[in-house]
Formats: structure tokens, sequence, C-alpha cells
């Protein structure tokens, strides 16, 4: 008891006031498995549509593995998350290939429409100035202080820089193939732990067995079981909750004529997932559209 209290307040002063190699290791250790947390991520969302293709399309063999003490019935469970897989992709496809072409045209018609929108600020910034003279002096003062700072900003600050601008976006490039990677090593992960989840289950189940008392273990499962029930009815109802705001938000911009419909839906239904402050991010940008 005594080494690990001093293991600790010394692990303590490493990481507030030395070099903070626990750190390092922690965020090194997140890096490797991070594929795997994907991998989890995925499966456990998944893992509801799987029980449901085995309930509806083959519940004797389920039955029947249950009574003969296997975790599953191979064949099923194959043919689940093959099926599972095939809707998920064939719903990726429709997503992409309505979503991003609509987007694409979205976006092209904003970038086209910025002259447009210049010319009537400008317009209206030139009649309100002609009607406040005392403004448009003000103005023009903060307006080429402005011009100045910028400009000495870019000549002393950002030139020199560059160098390191450039270092900084190709290592966003890295970082977002080395997430694409992960991602695609967390499909595979995805793919085991839903064949064998029950099995991990049960291990799970053993390893808690062997290290807690029978009265711990009952309530440290209840308590799983009670986490589990709020996290997946949060996380599960949250993703269908924003599939929902996204699509009455693109049925009432269509019935309203409102430019920009499939750009303002996606950014209102992916900021709808982000808790209490989500819908203000989302109605900030689709306002000003």
């Amino acid at each position: 008891m005594l080494f690990c209290v001093v293991a600790a307040v010394l692990l303590f002063y490493d990481t507030l006031f030395g070099t903070g190699r626990l750190l390092v290791f922690v965020r090194k250790l997140a890096d490797i498995l991070k594929p795997i947390l994907f991998g989890a991520m995925i499966a456990y969302l998944l893992a509801p549509v799987i029980d449901f293709w085995e309930r509806l399309l083959f519940p004797k063999q389920v039955e029947k593995a249950k009574v003969e003490g296997l975790p599953c019935a191979a064949g099923p469970r194959a043919v689940s998350l093959l099926l599972t897989w095939i809707l998920i992709s064939f719903a990726v496809y429709l997503l992409m290939s309505f979503l991003l072409p609509e987007l694409y045209s979205s976006v092209m018609q904003l970038i086209s429409n910025l002259e447009n929108y210049y010319t009537v600020l400008t317009g209206w910034l030139e009649e309100f100035l002609h009607l406040a003279p005392e403004a448009e002096a003000w103005l023009g003062g903060l307006f080429e202080d402005s011009y100045n700072d910028l400009l000495s900003f870019v000549t002393d600050e950002l030139m020199p820089k560059a160098q390191q601008i450039v270092g900084f976006l190709s290592g966003s490039v890295r970082t977002v193939v080395d997430l694409a990677m992960d991602l695609l090593v967390g499909l595979i992960v995805s793919v085991y732990l839903l064949a064998t989840k029950e099995r991990l289950a049960a291990h799970g189940r053993k390893m808690a067995c062997g290290l807690l008392s029978p009265r711990k273990t009952v309530w440290f499962f209840r308590g799983l079981r009670k986490v589990d029930d709020i996290f997946a009815g949060f996380v599960r109802g949250k993703l269908l909750d924003s599939l929902i705001i996204g699509l009455i938000c693109f049925v009432g911009c269509q019935l309203l004529r409102f430019p920009y419909t499939p750009l303002i839906s996606v950014i209102v239904g992916v900021t709808n997932v982000i808790p209490f402050f989500g819908t203000f991010l989302g109605a900030i940008p689709s306002t000003f559209l």
C-alpha cells in the first residue's frame, strides 16, 4: 500500500513539474489503441442491428444455439453481418450520390453569388455613409488602420513563417490520412467484435467474477447494464434525432424555396448531434446563408 502511494505521488509530481513521461506514454498508447477504439464504437452501435436480423430471420437457429450452450449460431451471424454491411453500404451510397452533388452545387452557387453579395453590401454601405458623413470619416480611418495592421502582419509575421504554415498544412493532410486508415482498421476490428461479441462478453464476465466478490459482481453488472441502457439510448437516439431534424429542415427549406437547402440541412443535422449548443451552432451559419 505504501509503495502504491509513493508511486502515485512521484507520477503526480513528474506530470506537473517533471518531464511528463506518463502523459507521453498515455498519448502513445491512445494512438496505438485508436483503431481498436473506433472498431469497438462501431460494433457497439451496430450490435442491435445484428440482433435484429438474427431475431427476424433465424429465430429457431438462435434458440437452438442457446439450448446447446453455443455463444452464437455461426451461419446466422455471418448472414446478419453481411446484411448489415450491405445495408450500411447502400445507405452510404444513396447519401453520397444524392447529398454530395447537391452540396457541390450549393457551394458553387454560393461562390458564384459572392460578387453579387459584395456589390449589394457595398451599395448599402455607400448609401449609409452618404447619409452620415461623420461615420464615413471614422470608418475611413478605421479601414486605413486595419489595412496597415494587416499589411505589417503579413510582411513581418506571416511571410517569415511560411515554411511553418506549409508544414502545418502537410501535417493536417497526414492527420486526415491517418484518421482514414484508423477508420479502415476500425471497420475490420468491428467485424471481428460483432462476430464474437457473445464470447468476448463471456470472457469479460469471467474476469469480473474472478476479480470481485459475488456481491460486488452483482452490483457491478447491474450498474454496467444501467450505464449501457442510458448511454446506448442517448447515442442512438441522438443520431436518429439528428437525422430526422436534418430531413425536416430539408423538406421545410424546399417548401419555402430557401437557397442552399442541402447545405443548410447538413449543417443543422450535423450540429444537432452536439448537446445543448449544437442548435445555436447550426443556426448561426444557416441564418447567414
